[in-house]
């Protein structure tokens, strides 16, 4: 059985693993970006490196992607379904290599 919770991302995406592995959670669930905006920043290849070799270290089996509050794939405004689109997490985390979902 998994057991886990939401994870700030604040100061880093690896933070968040260390959150997790701080309270032994077995599954962390993430935003890949604020929330409530439409762009992100940049992730670093040396983040991206330190969230997996952390992820690797921990007891966490199970990383859930949360996405952002403003998309809307399946609005009629072609505008606002064009961002959401292109804001979809997937482009966010082809980096994991592991099991994420959205």
């Amino acid at each position: 059985m998994l057991l886990g919770a939401h994870m700030s991302i604040a100061g880093g995406m690896d933070k968040a693993v260390e959150r997790g592995m701080a309270l032994s959670c077995t599954a962390i669930q993430l935003f890949t970006k604020n929330s409530n905006r439409w762009n992100g920043k940049t992730l670093q290849s040396e983040e991206v490196a330190r969230f997996l070799e952390l992820k690797k270290r921990s007891g966490i089996h199970q990383v859930i992607a949360h996405d952002s509050y403003l998309i809307n794939l399946a609005s009629i405004n072609t505008t606002l379904r064009a961002k959401s689109i292109y804001c979809h997490t997937p482009r966010r985390t082809s980096w994991g290599g592991g099991r994420y979902r959205h």
